[in-house]
C-alpha cells in the first residue's frame, strides 16, 4: 500500500469520514469532525504508522500530510 493511501485511511478512520469524501483539499475548514482533539489523534495515529512527525501545525490537509510523511520516510532512508 502506498503511503498517501495509508494517510487517507488514517484520516478517514480518525475523523470518521468516508474515504471517498476525503480529497487533497480536505481540511479542518471542510471536515466538521476535524477539531483540535481529532487533530491530535490524527498526529498520534500517523506517528504510530510512519514514525515520529514534528510538523503538527502544518498538517492541515491530506496533501500536506502526505508530503510530510514522504519527506520523513525519504530522510530516514538516506540516513
Amino acid at each position: 500500500m502506498k503511503k498517501p493511501e495509508r494517510v487517507y485511511e488514517v484520516l478517514s478512520s480518525i475523523l470518521r469520514v468516508p474515504l471517498g469524501e476525503l480529497d487533497a483539499t480536505s481540511s479542518p475548514d471542510t471536515i466538521a469532525n476535524w477539531d483540535s482533539l481529532r487533530h491530535l489523534q490524527v498526529v498520534l495515529a500517523l506517528e504510530e504508522t510512519f514514525g515520529s512527525v514534528e510538523e503538527i501545525e502544518a498538517m492541515q490537509s491530506p496533501a500536506v500530510i502526505s508530503a510530510i510523511v514522504e519527506t520523513r520516510v525519504a530522510a530516514e532512508r538516506s540516513e
